[in-house]
């Protein structure tokens, strides 16, 4: 080392000890013990993003814009190109430009390189983007690359990307995010980031440098890197704050602008961007679920209410106990917030304090879903408006995003696309969220739910068809089926006194036998009557008329009507081999064989035994051609009877 560089050396500590001291001196007499989040630790997080982005002769402050970088603008539009870890903060990205004025077009796609479209996840490689997305690209201001996770240089050549890039759009400014990992076995990125910084002055890009984000004394060519600030959820994803630091790295890169939040003189330690709001749930939320949702809102920052919200709207609106037996969805999501495999790793907590992180804990996935939610919403975030549903920083824009997916949410709408553009699942998802929490946890916004409950309660629901609920005599329009009794009393007998029945062994379904008693499902007594006294196998009632698995059923199923019965949990074969019980095809072969003595209607089962087929309107076919595939995804842990009136 020189003489000249170490004195320089010795001045550069010595301003960036002056500046850590004065931080301390001006913001520990401000830091409002009342906040949730710890003033010193935020600004020092702040202040040591500055420093490793400084690279000024005379001060500590952020290089000034070359002309044509840095120099993005309101008005402006900005294309990103990622994998999952852009994914991961998509609804940050879009939030934050839109602060500033800017769109944002993202494309990100989990397992991405430029080269490979992400194995079993099934997306297109990045190349194939670019060619798809030649339009947005030609009318963007900016260009973010943020690949190289994913098969290192060998899957990202950065000639081949940059000329890629430049054939559609030959004079925006390009920056490329390096890459970071604690992960030993990504060695490769070292070699990635070396041939970044060998290759961004000749082929003309820039390098947001995300790794000395992570690691300040690390060196980007040898990593692993040490995740000494704590970004990193899984060691390569990063965390609800690491996805802060993310974007805030790439807006104040492509902006010219400090990071959000970087001291500039003085300190406010202001949570959220309108202050801070009270962090107590609604009086309407039952204990102990209260109690779970404002602490995990609080560790994190976000409102109480969304996170009750999503619970709710995971869980037909009853507000199930913390030991529940949580189901799994076919496509892989569990526990009491449905958290899918991949999501869970990079955002489970120890809520209860166990040391243990367990998807099906109430209380860890609670503290899990703040975590995400804090990806997205801070506690001042407004619920937003159905009139525009996608419109960023929102509360409704976020349960969009947790329930179809960020990607899907930026690349398939825009702020001002109505809620018909997702599936009709989200926009269920979207207006029960919406109606929950603006109506303090009183009413349901999701066609198929009943208000906000407790298991087992009832909702205001029509008897059913040609019932007399108050002579105690059920009066049956269902007729004799010829295996069984053709009496409605001594049938509904039968059904209260068998010990072939388990009553609501799924979910918080218990309800089914009020429903009985009542002559809720009158006019299907009889056969239910006959599938429990002739079908030779246990069954497990999961529901009858108002209580539908947990929710109020729509006007339109036969649950409504007293016409049909759900039976499970079977465990159909798209939930794992392990879920699946022969017994289950017992019964549907008994079903199916007897479905006119039993005057079936409706018989629905993700996956019938070999030979077996479904039944809609009184037509057999097969499953997946009389019904749709949410229908089927809906069938895959239960048997759904429906019968004749």
């Amino acid at each position: 080392m020189t003489k000249n560089n170490t004195f320089k050396s010795a001045i550069d500590m010595s301003k960036t000890i002056f500046v850590v001291l004065l931080l301390l001196s001006t913001c520990f007499p401000l830091a409002a013990f009342a906040q949730k989040q710890d003033c010193n630790e935020a600004r020092l997080r702040d202040l040591q993003i500055a420093i490793v982005n400084c690279t000024g002769e005379n001060d500590c402050t952020l290089p000034t814009a070359t002309p044509g970088f840095g120099s993005m603008k309101s008005g402006d539009s900005i294309y990103i190109l990622g994998d999952s870890i852009t994914v991961g903060a998509t609804p940050l990205y879009g939030a934050k430009f839109s602060e500033k004025g800017i769109s944002t077009q993202i494309n990100a796609f989990l397992g991405r390189s430029w080269t490979s479209g992400g194995g079993f996840f099934g997306g297109t490689p990045a190349r194939d983007a670019v060619q798809t997305d030649a339009a947005k690209i030609q009318s963007s201001k900016g260009i973010v690359i943020a690949l190289g996770s994913n098969n290192g240089i060998a899957g990202n050549p950065i000639d081949q990307v940059i000329n890629g890039i430049r054939e559609k759009n030959p004079n925006a400014p390009i920056w490329w995010v390096n890459t970071a990992s604690t992960r030993a076995d990504l060695g490769n990125l070292g070699e990635f980031n070396a041939a970044l910084e060998s290759e961004a002055g000749n082929r003309n890009f820039r390098i947001i440098d995300w790794f000395k984000t992570i690691d300040p004394s690390g060196n980007p060519k040898s990593p692993p890197v040490k995740d000494t600030i704590g970004l990193l959820g899984d060691g390569l994803h990063p965390n609800p704050e690491g996805q802060k630091r993310l974007v805030d790295l790439v807006v104040s890169s492509v902006t010219s602008e400090s990071p959000s939040g970087t001291p500039t003189g003085g300190c406010e330690c202001s949570v959220g961007s309108n202050g801070p709001i009270s962090m107590t749930a609604s009086n309407n939320i039952p204990e102990p679920h209260k109690a779970v949702f404002e602490r995990a809102a609080s560790k994190f920052a976000v409102n109480p209410n969304l996170i009750a919200a999503l619970f709710l709207s995971e869980q037909g609106n009853v507000w199930k106990p913390f030991d529940s037996p949580w189901a799994s969805s076919p496509a892989g999501a569990s526990g009491p917030f449905q958290f899918m495999p991949g999501t869970w790793g990079a955002y489970k907590e120890d809520g209860n304090g166990d040391g243990v992180t367990d998807i099906m804990n109430f209380e860890d996935a609670a503290y899990a879903a703040a975590k995400l939610a804090a990806t997205g919403t801070n506690q001042s975030t407004p619920l937003g408006d159905l009139n525009k549903p996608f419109a960023p920083n929102t509360m409704i824009f976020f349960s969009a995003t947790y329930n179809w997916g960020g990607g899907n949410v930026q690349n398939k709408t825009n702020p001002d696309s109505p809620i018909t553009a997702a599936p009709k699942e989200t926009q269920n998802y979207m207006n029960n969220i919406h109606m929950v929490i603006s109506s303090d946890f009183t009413k349901s916004g999701h066609s198929a739910y009943g208000p906000p409950r407790m298991p087992g309660q009832t909702v205001n629901q029509t008897p059913a068809d040609g019932t007399n609920t108050s002579s105690g005599n059920c009066v049956s329009s269902g007729g004799d089926t010829g295996l069984a009794t053709s009496n409605p009393t001594e049938a509904r007998q039968k059904i209260l006194s068998s010990s072939n029945v388990m009553w609501g062994n799924y979910g918080s379904a218990t309800s089914q036998k009020s429903d009985i008693e009542g002559c809720m499902t009158d006019t299907a007594l009889i056969s239910i009557a006959t599938i429990i006294q002739n079908s030779g196998v246990q069954i497990p009632v999961n529901a009858l008329a108002t209580d539908h698995g947990g929710c109020s059923a729509s006007g339109g199923s036969l649950h409504n009507h007293g016409r049909a019965i759900d039976i499970g949990y079977y465990g159909n074969a798209s939930a794992g081999a392990d879920r699946h019980k022969p017994e289950g095809d017992t019964l549907y072969k008994f079903l199916f064989d007897n479905r006119n003595v039993l005057k079936i209607d409706e018989l629905i089962w993700q996956y019938p035994p070999s030979g077996y087929k479904c039944i809609d309107g009184g037509n057999v076919g097969e499953c997946d051609t009389i019904y749709n595939a949410a229908t089927m995804n809906q069938h895959y842990h239960h048997i759904h009877v429906g019968f004749l009136n």
